[in-house]
């Protein structure tokens, strides 16, 4: 046996604090004020971390994919320029003069 024992194998959980904890304990405050009637809000207000939160990674992630995409049909347009190089056009070798 080990010397460490028994209780080294047991797993522990780590705790950790994200992005999503405040967002989530933010929306169930004002969730519960606007359900008390402490504040007279409109829902579009008293769910804003949900949406604002969706929004910022929206606006993170979409120049991220329109550069991927812009890389990747550059990298088409690159290899179809080599291609056309690699093979004789049509009208050479053909017999029709």
């Amino acid at each position: 046996m080990s010397a460490e024992g028994p209780a080294s194998r047991r797993a522990v959980r780590k705790r950790t604090f994200g992005f999503s904890a405040p967002i989530t304990l933010a929306l169930y405050v004002l969730i519960g004020l606007k359900l008390g009637g402490v504040i007279a809000w409109s829902w579009w207000a008293v769910l804003a971390p949900v949406w604002i939160a969706l929004l910022s990674i929206l606006a993170f992630l979409l120049p991220l994919g329109g550069l991927a995409l812009s890389f990747r049909i550059g990298e088409y347009w690159q290899d179809r320029r080599y291609r056309r190089l690699d093979r004789p056009p049509p009208w050479i070798g053909s017999r029709r003069w």
